[in-house]
Parts: C-alpha cells; structure tokens; sequence
C-alpha cells in the first residue's frame, strides 16, 4: 500500500510539473504554432458540439416552448375574455339599480 501511495504522488507532482511547464512555455509565446493547429481542431470539435447540443436539446425544447406558448395565449385571451364579459355584466347589473332608484322603467311593454 505504500508503494502504490508513492507511485500517485510521482504522478502527482509530474502532472504538476507538465503544467507549469505548459503554462510558462505559453507565456513566452514558444506555443504560438502549436496554439494555431489545437485552435483549428478545438473550433472543428466545437462545431460538431454545437451542432449536437442543438439537435439534442434545444430543437425539441423549442417545439414544447411553442406549444405552451400558443397554449398561454389561448387562455390569456379567454381570460380577457371572461373579464371583460364579467365587467359588462357588472355595468349592466349598477346601471340597472341606477335606473330604478331614478324612477326610469326598463321594462317598457310594447304594444
């Protein structure tokens, strides 16, 4: 068990020392080239990622979000609907109380 122990701690301190040397390397520009070729591959894998991410997930997530949306605006209007029909009603039912305490009769019998 010591043993194994030591052999994560050699791998440990290499993998700590290959990035120090990266990141310093980099600093002094010594990278430039290589930076150019890992910049072409990584926007290629990019691409790809995006390309999959967006077939994946936001394609079927746009679809449910247009469903419920066109599901909202139905009730929303029904809802602007239903008020302005209650608020009618509401006009109707004071003007009608306004009308018998004036004396005016709404009830008027045609002949």
């Amino acid at each position: 068990m010591n043993q194994n122990n030591k052999k994560i701690n050699y791998f440990s301190v290499g993998m700590v020392i290959i990035i120090l040397a990266v990141v310093f390397l980099g600093q002094k520009g010594y990278l430039n080239a290589v930076s150019g070729t890992v910049s072409g591959v990584a926007s290629g894998y990019r691409a790809k990622g995006e390309k999959w991410v967006s077939d994946r997930f936001f394609e079927p997530l746009t679809d449910t979000i247009q469903e419920r949306g066109e599901n909202v605006k139905e009730g929303t209007q029904a809802i602007k609907k239903d008020s302005e029909n209650i608020l009618q009603k509401t006009e109707n039912y004071f003007s009608g109380i306004a009308n018998s305490l004036a004396g005016k009769n709404s009830c008027q019998v045609s002949e």
